[in-house]
């Protein structure tokens, strides 16, 4: 069973999960929306008219999420028309891009001219099968690898792609993030999203994303160790008739993409409900354990449940179930991200501020019959008239960024 087939047979099941629990999986996209918000001050560009491709989209729960934040330039990209069916944030908020081949992404890419490119969830779904319909590892890492730098010629020279997704145990984290900053604001959207308020308040008290996952596998966490990777390894891809196989982030994959500069991050993003039986349901039908085959099902839905609670782990903490997950992201781009182009946005507009005053004291001085030659006096005014502009620039960028 190819990629594609095993899509369309487990569709109908994966949508009628996030529709019936759109916020389960919220937890997934604090990374996503910390860069985002990152890249956007650097660059100098507000929500509305940063470009952003959802690559791989599905049933656009990155894309319907990203529009309510205010992203409103969105293309999603998506080759499965059952994955697809049906979601209405493809009728309005992002633009789709159906595709039958990775063929063609280098057009619709070099047509759409992103700032930002973006996969959830689905990176790991790039394989290449052997003729006994095993999974090729070399040939798909080199398919992974491919689709990167497909991506990387589409992008501007401060474009970033930002892949989250499955990751292996044996990959090494960024020890230090470069780029801290609090997590308040993506909280605060989380929040909009239709996170709990108390859950949003916890995620907030972070200033970087290896605080945030700490933080959450302290407070709703439940096993140690690469949960996601090894649940459908172990459970779904074997017991399902559906199965799952995948590629997930390797460090093979990073050493051939290491000339942009991955920065890596793992993170704890688990799955919450507000009643058992939400998490329940969510699990039997996201992973496609009630698609049966001529045979019948191969685990019934307790059995199903009492898998997930073994390998898992199921917690019930904060006035909410959570179900043990988690991810990992990888930032990568042409240049060091996040540079001095936003420091040089605020030097421009503080110099431009500090001109508009001494423009404005100069004409003040003509008018009122005060104009005199430039002495000591003029230059210390000049000289004190720079903080006040700095302010004022700080003022204005952060009014046109916000």
């Amino acid at each position: 069973m190819n990629e594609l087939d095993r899509f369309k047979e487990k569709a109908s099941s994966y949508r009628e999960a996030l529709k019936n629990q759109p916020g389960a999986r919220l937890f997934e996209l604090y990374p996503i929306l910390w860069y985002l918000e990152k890249h956007r001050k650097a660059i100098g560009k507000r929500r509305d008219k940063l470009r952003i491709v959802d690559l791989m989209s599905g049933s656009g729960f990155l894309s319907e999420n990203l529009y309510k934040l205010g992203y409103k330039d969105l293309h999603a990209v998506e080759f499965c028309e059952e994955m697809y069916k049906d979601a209405s944030v493809y009728n309005s908020k992002a633009k789709l891009h159906f595709m039958t081949s990775f063929d063609y992404l280098d057009g619709v890419l070099d047509e759409v001219k992103p700032d930002v490119i973006v996969t959830l969830a689905s990176f790991h779904h790039l394989l290449i099968y052997n003729n006994d319909n095993q999974v090729n590892l070399d040939a798909s890492i080199d398919k992974q690898s491919e689709v990167v730098d497909i991506c990387m010629r589409a992008l501007p020279d401060q474009g970033i792609l930002l892949i989250a997704d499955l990751i292996e145990a044996g990959v090494t984290e960024t020890p230090l993030e470069l780029f801290k900053s609090s997590m308040a604001v993506v909280a605060r959207d989380l929040v909009k999203l239709g996170l709990d308020k108390e859950l949003g308040e916890l995620l907030g008290q972070s200033n970087s994303l290896h605080g945030a996952t700490s933080l959450l596998y302290r407070e709703l966490g439940t096993k140690s160790g690469n949960l996601s990777l090894n649940w459908f390894r172990t459970i779904v891809d074997k017991k399902t008739f559906i199965g799952h196989k995948d590629i997930a982030i390797s460090p093979n994959f990073l050493q051939r993409v290491a000339s942009y500069r991955p920065v890596v991050t793992k993170y704890t993003c688990p799955w919450v409900f507000k009643e058992r039986v939400q998490l329940d349901e969510f699990v039997y039908k996201k992973f496609a354990f009630g698609v049966a085959s001529e045979h019948g099902q191969i685990l019934t839905k307790d059995e199903s449940i009492s898998c997930a609670n073994i390998h898992l782990g199921i917690r019930n903490d904060h006035g909410v179930y959570a179900l043990g997950w988690n991810l990992g992201i990888v930032l990568l781009g042409k240049r060091d991200p996040f540079s001095k182009n936003q420091e040089l946005n605020v030097l421009v507009a503080s110099l431009l501020a500090m001109l508009t005053i001494l423009a404005g004291a100069t004409g003040l001085r003509y008018w009122f019959g005060f104009y005199a030659p430039i002495d000591f006096k003029d230059i210390l005014v000049f000289i004190l008239t720079l903080p006040i502009g700095i302010i004022f620039g700080n003022w204005i960028t952060k009014k046109k960024l916000a």
